[in-house]
């Protein structure tokens, strides 16, 4: 007998369902929390409650979670509509097989929604940083041409804001088979020690300033201290790089 029911639509039907994958007392109690706090974020507001914390926090439980598909009647539902999170939350079970970090989950999720990333970090209160790795994985995801080698992949990471690699990759593999060899690529690269960040260096900001080299100067002396260093791991000692920026500062102009 056909369905007559008037109140029944694929999106009462998602919420429904995840409801009834729901095994115990301790599901029901974080998934029905993390669904009011949502629903009721206009509530939120007229309590004086920053909403956009709120919801984000309840968001990124749900995507962090075992069961990361419940977020799928949100999104049919429209619930998360008014920070940029629109659609039909159709293929969002397969957030399920994404490494479970917050940025490849966050990444996955909005790229799945089709939603613009800067506009969602801004309603939803994200920082800068996160937002500029959330743009970093976009770009790494359009790479053409991978790297071969461990010198190609340290150029390739340095010019991108730090993120786990290993979980990124893992993650492109699933739509993108030519991101498997990365994975021992990155292997032999955190086996070789070699420095591929400003992090990495042996000097710092603090050390240039110590010596009279600061502001716009002092980055880009770093900039070419980086440089230096990943076409040369060895020089990555600070007496080498503390004499080359005083070099490289006396060529700045």
């Amino acid at each position: 007998m056909a369905d007559k029911n008037p109140r029944r639509n694929p999106t009462t039907d998602a919420l429904f369902d995840a409801i009834l994958s729901l095994e115990t007392r301790e599901e029901c109690y974080n998934f029905f929390e993390d669904l009011c706090t949502v629903m009721l974020g206009d509530e939120i507001v007229s309590r004086g409650v920053d909403a956009s914390k709120v919801v984000r926090e309840a968001v990124q439980n749900i995507l962090l979670s075992d069961a990361p598909e419940k977020i799928i009647p949100l999104v049919a539902g429209n619930a998360l509509g008014q920070y940029g999170i629109t659609g039909t939350g159709q293929g969002l079970e397969e957030l399920r097989d994404v490494p479970c970090t917050m940025e490849t989950r966050w990444w996955s999720f909005l790229r799945m929604c089709n939603a613009h990333y800067a506009l969602v970090c801004e309603r939803l209160g994200f920082s800068q940083r996160f937002a500029d790795v959330l743009a970093g994985l976009d770009r790494l995801a359009a790479t053409t041409a991978l790297p071969q080698s461990v010198p190609e992949l340290k150029r390739l990471l340095c010019r991108l804001p730090e993120f786990d690699y290993e979980a990124a990759v893992r993650t492109l593999m699933r739509t993108d088979v030519r991101w498997a060899g990365q994975l021992a690529l990155y292997d032999a690269l955190c086996f070789s020690g070699e420095p591929y960040r400003m992090r990495h260096l042996a000097v710092t900001a603090a050390d240039l300033a110590a010596v009279g080299i600061m502001g716009q100067k002092a980055t880009w002396v770093l900039s070419q201290l980086m440089e230096a260093v990943l076409k040369a791991p060895e020089v990555n000692t600070q007496p080498a790089l503390m004499a080359l920026a005083q070099t490289l500062a006396a060529e700045y102009k």
